[in-house]
């Protein structure tokens, strides 16, 4: 199976998908290993120093799952090149079947990532500046690991004791939104949207039944009955995908349930272009931006776009005073890493 997958991948050696994943490789420190698409396997793996992909489109959902192979299984890929690419893949392409990767695209990713992996060395190359000028310097014992010869194998622990710090209880007030999401300090970024005044309303089982928050029209419009019959059965399809995307992070991080606890529904018709929010005490789901999501897509999909959502804004809520930097990158990228090996095991 594997000679067939392979006899089958060289007609493609030139194609768009082959020189996408090249730009890719090489900027993750991977010089020889070899591309091969096959319509014979369902997942990505590595053999000798072949990378066989399974022959479909290149979404995001897929193009993270083939790095997240070479970076558990190929030797010389770069740590920070690796986190560095993962987060330009899911602040530049959008999550779905219907969102596939060009050349034109995976170069723009490729440039960001360069700009995300600068920008990160300028803020270590600070901070350790600051260190050196401090008055005072802890001395490891020798019993204890070197953080930076150990590298990314404390990344798992360092988030367990960043989620012990900050768990906490959070209420669920009665109203939400009506800013530009500054509580979660995400600074001048693209993902800055501005959100409707919300409210919790009561929802009839067309909806999925129990309260989800609404924009002051979708409310009137609810209590009203007046909503539309189709829209209300794709929220409460969603709100069961979401749901699922819920579990597979449970499953994946046990002890970030806590603040899974706290994510709420939203549905905000006035601003579809946001997915979610941190206000500073809960994490609020805009139902309303995946409803053409859910058109057209395998539901695993969606999931998958939502985890990635979820996890952006727990990161938000771990280290509220981060904004987008490379702290919370690193907090990101390492529940994402988390969840899709649990997810490949």
């Amino acid at each position: 199976q594997v000679m067939k997958a392979k006899n089958k991948g060289e007609g493609r050696t030139k194609g768009g998908s082959q020189t996408i994943f090249r730009n890719f490789l090489q900027f993750l420190g991977i010089g020889k290993c070899k591309v091969i698409f096959s319509e014979d396997i369902g997942v990505a793996f590595i053999h000798d120093t072949n990378l066989y992909i399974p022959e479909a489109q290149l979404s995001r959902e897929l193009i993270i799952r083939v790095l997240n192979v070479c970076h558990s299984r190929v030797e010389g890929v770069l740590p920070n090149n690796y986190s560095s690419l993962l987060e330009s893949i899911l602040t530049c392409m959008k999550g779905g079947e219907g969102s596939e990767c060009s050349l034109e695209i995976a170069k723009r990713i490729v440039q960001k990532a360069k700009r995300i992996k600068t920008e990160s060395a300028k803020f270590l190359h600070t901070n350790a500046k600051d260190f050196l000028k401090s008055d005072s310097v802890e001395v490891p014992s020798e019993d204890e690991a070197d953080p930076v010869a150990t590298g990314s194998s404390n990344s798992n622990s360092n988030l367990e004791r960043l989620i012990r710090k900050n768990m906490q209880r959070k209420s669920t007030p009665a109203h939400v939104g009506g800013g530009a999401f500054d509580k979660d300090n995400a600074g001048l970024d693209d993902c800055i949207r501005p959100s409707s005044h919300m409210s919790h309303v009561k929802v009839d089982e067309i909806f999925g039944g129990g309260s989800i928050f609404c924009d002051e029209t979708t409310a009137t419009s609810v209590r009203q009955n007046s909503f539309d019959e189709v829209d209300a059965k794709k929220i409460a399809s969603i709100r069961i995908v979401l749901k699922d995307a819920i579990s597979i992070i449970r499953n994946a991080i046990p002890s970030i349930r806590g603040y899974l606890d706290d994510i709420c529904e939203g549905y905000d018709a006035g601003n579809d272009s946001y997915e979610a929010f941190f206000d500073g005490e809960r994490i609020i789901i805009n139902l309303c931006a995946f409803l053409s999501k859910l058109e057209g897509t395998r539901k695993r999909s969606v999931a998958l776009n939502l985890v990635t959502v979820i996890t952006h804004e727990l990161a938000h809520a771990l280290l509220p005073e981060a904004g987008h930097g490379p702290d919370w990158r690193d907090c990101h990228m390492n529940m994402i890493v988390q969840i899709m090996h649990h997810l490949e095991h």
